[in-house]
């Protein structure tokens, strides 16, 4: 009994302040570590959410800056913007009006001149009558010298944030430009400037109470966001900063404020509290780890998206990069399939971005349909795809290509129309052809290009030549001007005969250059590189001025000039040809013009146009390579065309088993029911020449009848022809019989 009242009072004098103490020891530390925690949870936070409003601040102004350098990137709209507004193009027609705000968010449009003059406003999708300042303020003529400076002539978006009153706009300013044929617009040139606005919102940032970011807006001044986070976001010089201001969430005060009566009550009741409250943090930290998560799922969303494309959802080229360098480095043998559409361009700029984008999304579901499963496809840009195979686990490369090119060529149906494009594909492996990601793309690159080259919709593999031709090339290009100034370029004449009669009607001029150390060059060794460099122009006044002059003293007997997409493009056409026939005295009658229906579809309204022009000088117009393009009627019935020319693969395909004949009597009889002329190109066989004269062919022209001459030789080819004509009352007897059996 006494052993035990001495036990209990130890246990009141010792044990219970023992425990007492330790309990509150315990609480003391459990609150320091709280209020740590709470500090670091609040720090983390505030990171998290950082990061999330830079991210989409970054994706909203690439987003603005894509959009601004795609439309006033746009050739079209440098031709119907840039001088004079075309409000008919622009806004009624849409390609400048109200779905850059009900499709893309744009509240604002404005045009500005080269002296700052607002020429064509938008504002809510509809046209308005205020002015760039009187919206955004003085400062905006800042913003468009700014692009001006940029750009020098090329459209390099500058984004900066201007204010309508209090609203922040995120305006993007670019300058009007002609995109890819920038040649055409001189960097001296007063520049037009296209402005985009879009306000700057939570809601455009992605910033919904979802994502517990609160109170997120625009502030200016050195004072701005005082109180909460804040970014500072790109303003003009004379403008006062500007900064993206919210207030992030704090778990960590929330959780101390939750924990503390706990804590308070643990010390109060010692242990069983104690317990109760360790319970409840532990909830509490699970409420926290949620709302991290949450944050967590919204920076993995935006890194999924810096990783994909938008359009078609497939890995982007920053994805495609990071895994061929993976197999590279792992030593894995790797086939890279460049692939570029044909004829996207004339499908986006007839029926717009829109369709386009679907047009890209369904040729990546068929891609990724063909190729296995384990192989990687990616769109690179623009109307390009990249796909990268592991060799030993892929069928073999070439009938993959095949089987690519022939699912692609399948129309693409939409609800308003039949779409048919085609592709091209460039092949490079690895590490045979390059052991470095970037390099065996660039070679894979260059395949495709040669495989655009060869008649496109086929296949090429990278051969080293490939890069010496490259190599070769700035070579090439100061040798082109350099014989232009030297005058090795010379035309070559190729006489086109009546088919049935067989007489000498005219001559097509065909541009041949004497190179010092090459040699006589055809046309397809350099015409190409003179089209991308602008030498082009330069050649095609000196073909039309030249054959005038060479065919004038030959009196009936015309001449056919090829015209290039940069001379029709060029706006000195008329000028060249009127001149031309002015000093040579060719009758205007006399001189033929040829054109492609690719030229044709690039601009068609301009075309027309210019077409119409011609023929009120009096030329004719003929339409080559007719059947090899897209072969429209509706082409035909638009355009002024005279003659048509008769491709020369459906010509070799005469007599054979294909159905080249069937084709030629198809093109023979739409010609004669549209009252035009056909010509017969590449005709090498008596056979041709005689199914051609069977089926009514107009005329011929082949090595069969004659190769193409120098000018010096034209008399003699032409008293040749006379002569032959003069001796025959009539056709060949065998011929005309295997013509009749």
């Amino acid at each position: 009994m006494d052993r035990s009242l001495e036990l209990s009072r130890w246990l009141a004098r010792r044990a219970v302040p023992a425990i007492t103490g330790l309990i509150i020891v315990a609480n003391l530390f459990m609150v320091g570590v709280l209020i740590l925690a709470a500090r670091d949870q609040n720090a983390f936070s505030a990171h998290l959410t950082t990061s999330f409003v830079r991210e989409r601040y970054d994706a909203l102004n690439t987003r603005m800056r894509e959009i601004s350098k795609d439309y006033a990137g746009w050739e079209a709209a440098y031709a119907n913007l840039n001088d004079a507004v075309n409000t008919q193009w622009a806004f009624e027609e849409g390609n400048f009006g109200s779905t850059l705000a009900s499709d893309l968010g744009i509240k604002y449009v404005f045009v500005l001149s080269p002296e700052d003059k607002t020429t064509y406003a938008i504002i809510d999708g509809a046209l308005s009558t205020e002015t760039a300042d009187e919206a955004l303020g003085p400062v905006v003529r800042d913003l468009a010298n700014e692009a001006r400076r940029a750009g020098k002539g090329q459209t390099i978006p500058v984004t900066a944030t201007l204010f309508d009153g209090d609203t922040p706009i995120l305006a993007v300013a670019s300058v009007l430009s002609t995109g890819d044929n920038a040649e055409e617009q001189p960097a001296d040139t007063p520049m037009t400037v296209v402005i985009f606005g879009r306000p700057l919102t939570a809601e455009a940032l992605g910033a919904t109470h979802e994502t517990d970011i609160s109170g997120l807006r625009v502030e200016r001044g050195a004072e701005a966001g005082a109180t909460g986070e804040r970014l500072p976001i790109a303003t003009m010089p004379a403008s006062p900063p500007a900064f993206l201001v919210w207030e992030p969430p704090h778990p960590g005060t929330r959780l101390i404020w939750l924990m503390l009566p706990w804590i308070i009550l643990a010390a109060a009741a010692l242990g069983v509290l104690t317990a109760l409250v360790l319970r409840h943090a532990l909830s509490s930290a699970k409420v926290i780890e949620d709302k991290i998560n949450e944050v967590g799922a919204a920076r993995d969303a935006a890194r999924h998206m810096s990783y994909h494309d938008a359009v078609t959802g497939l890995p982007n080229r920053a994805q495609a990069i990071e895994h061929l360098t993976r197999l590279l480095k792992d030593g894995e043998h790797v086939a890279a399939l460049f692939l570029d559409l044909d004829r996207f361009k004339p499908v986006n700029d007839a029926f717009g971005h829109t369709v386009g984008d679907l047009v890209l999304a369904e040729v990546g579901q068929r891609v990724r349909g063909i190729v296995p499963e384990s192989a990687l496809v990616a769109r690179i840009g623009g109307d390009e795809f990249l796909v990268l195979l592991q060799k030993e686990a892929a069928p073999p490369v070439e009938e993959l290509c095949e089987r690519l090119i022939g699912g692609i060529r399948e129309p693409i149906e939409l609800e308003a129309c039949e779409l048919h494009i085609g592709l091209s594909i460039g092949i490079a492996c690895g590490p045979e052809d390059a052991d470095e990601a970037l390099e065996l793309i660039r070679r894979s690159d260059l395949a495709m290009f040669q495989a655009k080259r060869a008649g496109r919709s086929t296949y090429v593999r990278f051969t080293p030549a490939m890069n010496e031709r490259i190599r070769e090339r700035p070579e090439l290009e100061r040798d082109l001007w350099r014989g232009i100034e030297a005058g090795e370029f010379e035309l070559h004449y190729q006489p086109r005969f009546e088919c049935r009669s067989l007489r000498l009607v005219g001559f097509e001029a065909l541009l041949r250059w004497n190179h010092p150390v090459r040699g006589l060059m055809q046309p397809g060794d350099f015409l190409e590189l003179a089209e991308e460099t602008g030498v082009i122009r330069n050649l095609g006044a000196f073909a039309v001025t030249s054959a005038c002059r060479t065919m004038a003293p030959y009196e009936d007997l015309s001449v056919s000039v090829n015209i290039s997409p940069s001379q029709l493009r060029s706006g000195r056409l008329i000028e060249i040809v009127s001149g031309a026939l002015a000093a040579s005295g060719l009758e205007p009658c006399r001189l033929e013009l040829e054109l492609t229906e690719t030229m044709l579809i690039e601009d068609s309204s301009v075309a027309a146009t210019l077409l119409d022009q011609l023929k009120a000088l009096g030329v004719r117009l003929a339409l080559d390579d007719f059947g090899t393009g897209y072969s429209a009627l509706g082409y035909l019935r638009r355009f002024p065309f005279d003659r048509l020319k008769i491709d020369q693969h459906f010509v070799a395909d005469l007599g054979a088993a294909g159905k080249g004949r069937a084709i030629v009597q198809a093109i023979i009889g739409l010609a004669r029911a549209l009252k035009l002329s056909v010509t017969a190109e590449g005709v090498e066989t008596a056979e041709q020449l005689m199914l051609l004269q069977a089926d009514q062919c107009d005329e011929a022209q082949g090595f069969l009848l004659g190769r193409p001459v120098p000018a010096d030789r034209i008399p003699a080819l032409i008293r040749d022809a006379r002569d032959t004509v003069e001796r025959r009352d009539h056709p060949d007897a065998a011929l005309r019989s295997r013509i009749e059996g």
